[in-house]
Order: structure tokens, then sequence, then C-alpha cells
């Protein structure tokens, strides 16, 4: 079976290490990472009907933290509801599990706060547009209850311990 990874740096941070370890708790699939550090659902939805064509058993996608982080061009709320509904009808027919960004940890916390706020409205904006096709959400902020530390240093990626709990969790939604 094959697994596509699509989306913004939270996926774009598997390098082979983390695709072997997936593709070891999977056992039979092929992962291929087609994510991007930077990527916000713009990006996506113009990359998405050639990525589709890879004709994945399951599509992890991650996506919105590029979409409102204040420190880049804020997609609206619009436009990122338009583009999740055009990223998920170009995997239609596919399983889809979509990864959510935890909550950040920045020093500057306005922007923390804002980025936190923010990404946890437009999540909650395309929730029914999930539910309507059977995607399996991680929720990461649940996913990570209890860890001591599970970000890297810059307050935004995630460590080693986060991508094991991530590939653990992958590894029960597939379906």
């Amino acid at each position: 079976m094959n697994m596509v990874l699509y989306g913004d740096s939270f996926l774009g941070r598997f390098g082979k290490d983390l695709i072997d370890q997936l593709e070891h708790e999977l056992d039979n699939f092929t992962v291929y990472n087609c994510a991007a550090g930077g990527w916000n659902t713009s990006d996506l939805v113009s990359r998405a009907q050639y990525i589709s064509r890879l004709h994945p058993e399951y599509v992890v996608l991650s996506f919105g933290a590029n979409d409102v982080a204040p420190w880049k061009n804020v997609i609206t709320i619009d436009a990122f509801a338009d583009n999740v509904e055009k990223i998920l009808s170009s995997f239609s027919g596919t399983k889809i599990i979509m990864l959510k960004c935890p909550d950040v940890d920045l020093h500057d916390k306005e922007q923390m706060n804002e980025f936190n706020s923010s990404l946890k409205t437009y999540y909650h904006s395309v929730e029914n547009m999930f539910e309507s096709v059977g995607v399996r959400v991680i929720e990461t902020n649940i996913l990570f209850e209890g860890l001591d530390e599970y970000h890297e240093d810059d307050g935004l990626h995630v460590n080693k311990l986060g991508y094991d709990k991530i590939i653990q969790k992958m590894s029960e939604l597939v379906y």
C-alpha cells in the first residue's frame, strides 16, 4: 500500500529515519513525502491535482500553521476553507488523515496567543468538511498531553518524542 505525506513542515520534516520508522509500524506500506516547509493551503491546492494522480491508498495532510502565522501573509479564513475543500476533493476516494498542528510555544507571547487562537478558529471552520468525507484527525494537543517537551527549540516544530507519538497514532488510524 502507498501513503503520501502532503502538507507543510510538520510533515516536511519526515526525513528517511521517520519514514523508515513509519513504514516499519505500518508494515507493507511505502511512504512518499510530498510536503515542504512554508507551504500554506494555497500552495497545496496548486499541487493537489498532480499529487493525487499518485493514487495513494492514504494521504496524511498537515496545513494551517502557515495560513495563520502572524509573521507571514495570512490567508483569510474564507480562502482557507475554500482551499481545504479543493484539497479534500482532489483526494476523493483516498483515505485521509489530518495531522493538526499543536499549539506553539513562542517567546513572543502575543504572537503565540494570536497564532494558537487563529489556528483553532481556522480548524473549527473546516471540521464539518472533515467529517463529511470521513477524514480521521490527529488532535496533537490531545496526543501530546502529559509530555514534558515535544517542541524543538523554535517552539514551533515537533521533536523526536513528538514524532514518535505521531507515528504511533498514524499507525492506529490506518483503516
